[in-house]
């Protein structure tokens, strides 16, 4: 995220803009972990029976 936010801000000197990679990164990380912890336990369960 720091290298994509620091090209970003760079390339387009846009740093009151570009901010905005922060708190959109933070809520992809949170929605990536939602779904990795409801696959992981999902899988859980499916052994569980076999």
């Amino acid at each position: 995220t720091t290298a994509i936010y620091l090209a970003w801000s760079f390339w387009t000197m846009s740093w009151d803009i570009t901010w905005i990679v922060w708190p959109v990164a933070g809520v992809l990380f949170a929605a990536l972990l939602g779904v990795v912890k409801m696959v992981l336990k999902n899988g859980s369960e499916t052994q569980h029976y076999i």
